[in-house]
């Protein structure tokens, strides 16, 4: 699904929201958003062994005995939380006893530690406050270099809200290093911390179906993002539901916006598991723009949480 695509890129965990989404285009479930920006999916269909066992096992949990289920609930966004700590299909990606980026992202992390005690030397001569400043910045340089790391981890994806936290963790270093005069310091820790999100996201030796899948899912990352008006013309005589056969892949890629836009001023036809208000003969580039919505509405519970 759409979600797990950033398991195979990045060895990242399961993005509920976009799994949802891929389900609904697969025709479990349709997704109903209200005038209230609330979200609302319905079951359409039990899901059988067509699917993994742990998308079984997840979508049972998801809906129970029900068959409406609140997307911005609370119970939805746990449900989200503990599937982002998953990867399913790790064991086919990866070798066994490697691919887990967390150690090496903690020693990393630990440069900006260190250099949070140097910034701390820095500000003051007496020691008293250099023990004090060094109890505050020591672990805001750990935390500031782990949220750099995260943000340039998903890089190839969705999660422009943990690249933005990403650049402003990098402006807080610029901050520090003008008020103390640590120039050298603070770029190299910047800088470091990118590169090891940048790494963890290659790390791990990959099996043979790892590197194969990884390399599929970034091909189509580039043909997405790159089709021209003219092949997609020539799709969508065949398939005029092409593009909401696309989006959620787009969307979990982060090319969404820009495969919208070559579908220009060409009115889609009503999304097969989207159910929006109001006039529904909307272009590509808006019918993105609902999508986002649904995503955006799912995710903010989650990320609360987080």
């Amino acid at each position: 699904t759409a979600g797990e695509l950033g398991c195979c890129v990045s060895g990242l965990g399961v993005d509920f929201p976009l799994m949802i989404l891929s389900w609904a285009q697969k025709g479990y479930l349709t997704i109903a958003l209200d005038n209230k920006h609330r979200v609302f999916l319905y079951k359409m269909m039990d899901m059988g062994n067509e699917r993994s066992e742990y998308e079984v096992r997840t979508f049972k949990t998801l809906f129970g005995k029900r068959n409406r289920v609140d997307g911005s609930s609370g119970y939805v966004a746990r449900l989200g939380r503990k599937a982002g700590r998953t990867i399913p299909g790790f064991r086919h990606y990866f070798k066994k006893g490697t691919g887990n980026p967390m150690i090496f992202r903690g020693i990393c992390a630990g440069i900006g530690a260190v250099a949070g005690y140097s910034l701390a030397v820095a500000f003051s001569t007496d020691t008293v406050w250099q023990v004090l400043l060094g109890i505050v910045l020591v672990p805001l340089g750990a935390g500031l270099s782990w949220l750099i790391q995260e943000g340039a981890r998903g890089i190839r994806l969705r999660h422009v809200p943990d690249l933005l936290i990403a650049l402003g963790c990098c402006g807080i270093w610029l901050l520090l290093g003008s008020w103390s005069n640590e120039w050298a310091v603070v770029i190299f820790v910047t800088l470091s911390q990118i590169l090891a999100g940048v790494a963890a996201t290659h790390g791990g030796r990959r099996t043979e179906e790892g590197l194969h899948v990884r390399s599929e899912v970034l091909g189509l990352r580039r043909y997405l993002r790159t089709i021209t008006p003219s092949e997609l013309a020539a799709l969508l005589e065949n398939n005029p539901e092409y593009y909401f056969s696309m989006a959620p892949d787009a969307i979990a890629l982060g090319v969404d916006a820009a495969f919208a836009r070559q579908f220009g001023a060409r009115q889609m036809p009503v999304c097969p598991y989207l159910q929006v208000p109001g006039n529904q003969n909307m272009t590509a580039q808006q019918w993105n723009q609902h999508l986002r919505q649904v995503i955006r509405i799912m995710d903010q519970r989650q990320r609360k949480l987080l």
